[in-house]
């Protein structure tokens, strides 16, 4: 059984928590925060211990540690959580750079440590399924997908309430906190964009409330859209010259249809958790309780690492871009 602590309390802790309770040789024990009082809150909403991250780090018992605390602060925790020999599994986007993400994983892996981000649709198995029709449909000529989901702490910040998730300085906005799954699913699907344009739509804050990307491929161009100020598109299409796939939601993934240009079609709604997050518990507590790393230098974990690499990079390149083509008018 691998003994984990929680490192931060927001929902998606909370939900993280939640699932693991499902997964065979994983529990939570602990909550700690820099915020006594709500570590202590939701350690006791939970039943679990209230915590610091010194003592979590200096606590014998616990064999790993989730970061889930603002982006900002997520590479130094996951540098002091793996000095101390502790796994660690990190909330996207695990890091800000490509660059800090190979750091940590060089330093995993000198360690034989466990390290992998929680990008709950990285082993959805409706993920699995459109990768594995992708064939079918003939030469991929175009991608659209989106993720457009007003969040409800937009209004503090309307009315110039401090708000964490649109705080720059703390690794805020709408591109790390729902456009990394767009990211990572058009580079899980397609691989590297040989270019990318982008533009950003900065708020109050200095942070990007929401954004827009055009990633070609040979062949192929891709279409990516994120928003935290508007509601709007959830999924996304794929065409191919001989049939086109839809999906309802980037992060959900529930159901897929495909047409194909002969008058087939397919519908289907795979079997699944009720919770996707379960599926990266389920390989995070499995590396852990392998014993593998130690002996084979991190190679189990290689080709997840890859995958958190390969979206960071898109993420940089959208960034890069954006600041190219200058902010959007209001």
């Amino acid at each position: 059984m691998i003994t984990v602590a929680a490192l931060g309390t927001s929902a998606i802790t909370r939900r993280t928590i939640a699932a693991a309770r499902g997964v065979d040789g994983l529990r939570f024990t602990t909550v700690a925060s820099r915020d006594a009082a709500r570590a202590a809150s939701l350690a006791s909403e939970l039943g679990l211990d209230a915590s610091t991250l010194d003592a979590v780090l200096a606590d014998p018992r616990i064999e790993a540690v989730y970061v889930a605390t603002p982006n900002a602060v997520h590479a130094g925790q996951i540098r002091a959580a793996l000095d101390a020999g502790k796994h660690v599994l990190v909330e996207k986007p695990a890091v800000e750079t490509a660059s800090d993400w190979d750091e940590a994983c060089q330093r995993a892996s000198v360690r034989g440590i466990v390290l992998l981000e929680n990008m709950r649709i990285d082993r959805d198995p409706v993920l699995a399924r459109i990768a594995e029709l992708l064939p079918t449909l003939g030469p991929i000529r175009r991608v659209a997908v989106g993720l457009s989901q007003r969040s409800s702490r937009y209004d503090d910040v309307l009315a110039g309430r401090p708000v964490n998730i649109f705080d720059p300085a703390l690794g805020g906005g709408a591109l790390a906190d729902i456009g990394v799954y767009v990211a990572h699913l058009v580079t899980q699907l397609f691989g590297t964009p040989t270019r990318v344009s982008a533009c950003l739509v900065p708020i109050a804050t200095g942070a990007d409330g929401a954004g827009a990307a055009l990633a070609s491929y040979p062949g192929l161009v891709a279409e990516l859209s994120w928003s935290k100020v508007s509601s709007g598109g959830e999924g996304g299409i794929i065409e191919g010259e001989d049939g086109t796939l839809r999906f309802d939601h980037v992060t959900e993934l529930r159901t897929l249809t495909v047409e194909y240009r002969d008058g087939r079609r397919l519908d289907e709604r795979p079997e699944k958790e009720p919770d996707n997050i379960t599926y990266s518990l389920r390989r995070f507590a499995s590396l852990a309780a392998s014993g593998e790393l130690a002996t084979s230098g991190g190679a189990p974990a290689a080709s997840d690492q890859a995958r958190t690499r390969a979206t960071l990079a898109l993420i940089e390149r959208i960034r890069r871009a954006a600041e190219e083509e200058g902010p959007t008018e209001s």
